[in-house]
């Protein structure tokens, strides 16, 4: 029996596609093949253009049909909403879109692909959608009664780690025929023709913010900080679509979440099993691993102490056993922000499987991008931390090269984000350099009074700034008394970096050339992987 909806699909015949890029183009491609015409709207079309479907002859349609039967691309302005029953959205699209928000029947990838995968959606929904009720951004989506899915599913969000969790997830679920998807690895149309078995989906905010239908069986959260403001709204609201999907999810789901969060609407309305986490010590607990964090008594798990209920304290307790096995002998061989990210895809192994293994995890390779070291030909270090991208990212790595003279790289568009944090950082790490200085110049002139023999170099802190935010943080940077030198561009300020190294007489042993932007790429590269790579050769250069 054929899926109906793609009953449904066909009978509607055309699809206004919003956005034409690597979500939507497989999906036309797909539709295409079933003998669907796309209506394409994207600012790269300067005027309507129409072409032929992909495999039009598949269908056996008439030339009176094939006339009717070709794609369209044509500018956002060119939608009409009169004439369109079903608009599918790429997720980056802003719900504030000045065309695209006029949409009445919008539809995102996890609900479409959701849709696809219910092949047992009841008769009440079939009739709303025959009868020309396409509101599927609603109510006529919830009629439809899902049981169980083919593929296990699995989202992991939050505002940093998302790519690396995953992918740490998916090395260690590969050989239960895992595939990752979503912002990495496979197109979700294309995990549904695959028939993978679990799907791991690294999802945004913006496609949790589309989706009103779409859920996982393990949903992963990362600690939420200031992100995408711009496009949301407001933090509230960032916050909100992060976690309505808990609203959705079954009763035998799971879901790993921040402690901060457990008092929230959302958080309270789910019905599966949860486990809330404060920092990897909590997480190392519900694995039942020894750590020395967990037992130091700044850092110890808040799990023990917050106003959790007793089901969630038991399902803790009730993992602190044999199952971890030799693992409890192994250590995870990442330091933060990296053992987060392991840590919560060891849970959800876990989870799923009721084993783990550190062993295979700790084969993981980091990506490129994201705090990754490299040297110069002097020797000097430098780090490509292109993909911090917001506030919380920048702060993890400042804080990873404490001690260290910091000569970082900030800039791009914020996407409306609050950065002063990071100038609060680099002002009390600089303050803390003066005070440790301080100590140690007494001690060392009460001992034998030549105190310059016994000083260590001095740690420096200096900000070089790009992009369209410059303004901004070269007033932080004044308000906060951190050393800024405006560069415009990262050319210029790696050139400038290798020219203060010289003036500063900094040793490669205390120096730092960080990248770690706080902010996207795209006011003057094409990604944030363009401007790693740039980096990475300014540096290089001689």
């Amino acid at each position: 029996m054929q899926n109906p909806f793609l009953t449904y699909l066909q009978n509607l015949g055309r699809i206004s596609v919003f956005g034409y890029g690597v979500t939507s183009k497989p999906l036309v491609k797909w539709l295409n093949t079933q003998g669907i015409a796309c209506d394409i709207y994207d600012d790269k079309f300067d005027r309507a253009n129409p072409t032929k479907l992909a495999n039009p002859a598949c269908k056996n349609k008439s030339r009176d049909e094939m006339r009717d039967g070709l794609n369209t691309f044509a500018p956002p302005s060119k939608f009409d909403p009169s004439t369109s029953k079903l608009e599918f959205i790429s997720p980056g699209i802003a719900p504030h879109h000045r065309y695209f928000s006029k949409a009445l029947h919008i539809i995102s990838e996890y609900d479409f692909v959701d849709r696809l995968l219910d092949s047992s959606a009841d008769s009440n929904a079939e009739s709303s959608l025959d009868s020309g009720d396409c509101d599927l951004d609603s109510q006529s989506l919830q009629t439809k009664v899902p049981q169980t899915k083919t593929p296990q599913i699995i989202w992991i969000s939050g505002t940093n780690g998302k790519t690396t969790t995953t992918q740490m997830l998916s090395l260690l679920l590969e050989d239960k025929g895992a595939k990752a998807g979503g912002n990495i690895g496979t197109p979700l149309i294309e995990l549904y023709e695959e028939g993978a078995k679990i799907w791991i989906l690294e999802t945004s905010s913006f496609a949790m913010h589309w989706s009103k239908v779409a859920k996982p069986q393990i949903y992963i959260l990362l600690p939420i900080r200031e992100d995408h403001i711009s496009w949301h709204g407001s933090f509230e609201a960032y916050i909100d679509d992060k976690l309505n999907v808990l609203v959705r999810m079954e009763a035998e789901s799971s879901a790993i979440l921040p402690l901060e969060l457990q008092n929230h609407r959302f958080v309270k309305a789910f019905r599966g099993k949860a486990v809330f986490y404060a920092g990897s010590c909590d997480l190392e607990r519900f694995l039942g691993l020894e750590s020395e964090s967990s037992t130091d008594s700044n850092t110890k798990s808040n799990l023990a102490e917050s106003n959790l209920d007793s089901s969630l304290k038991s399902c803790l307790d009730s993992n602190l056993d044999s199952s971890a096995g030799s693992n409890t002998k192994l250590k995870i061989s990442f330091g933060e922000p990296f053992l987060l990210d392991g840590l919560l895809a060891l849970c959800a192994q876990k989870i799923l499987c009721n084993t783990y293994d550190i062993a295979k995890l700790n084969t993981f390779h980091i990506g490129a991008h994201r705090i990754e070291e490299f040297l110069d030909s002097y020797g000097y270090i430098w780090v490509d931390d292109s993909k911090g991208t917001n506030t919380d990212a920048t702060l993890q790595a400042i804080k990873r090269y404490e001690g260290k003279s910091l000569y970082i790289v900030l800039g791009g568009d914020d996407k409306g984000a609050d950065c002063e944090e990071i100038f609060q950082l680099l002002q009390s790490r600089q303050n803390a350099s003066q005070n440790t200085q301080k100590i140690e110049a007494s001690q060392a002139h009460n001992q034998d009074n030549h105190p310059c023999q016994a000083q260590k170099q001095k740690v420096i802190t200096h900000i070089f700034t790009i992009g369209t935010n410059e303004p901004k943080l070269l007033h932080f940077a004044q308000k906060y008394h951190i050393k800024a030198t405006a560069c415009e561009n990262l050319k210029n300020a790696v050139m400038q970096i290798k020219s203060q190294i010289k003036q500063d007489s900094t040793s490669k042993d205390e120096f730092i050339g960080l990248l770690s932007p706080a902010a996207a790429s795209l006011d003057q590269f094409a990604s944030y992987k363009e401007r790693g790579k740039l980096f990475k050769r300014y540096v290089l250069e001689d």
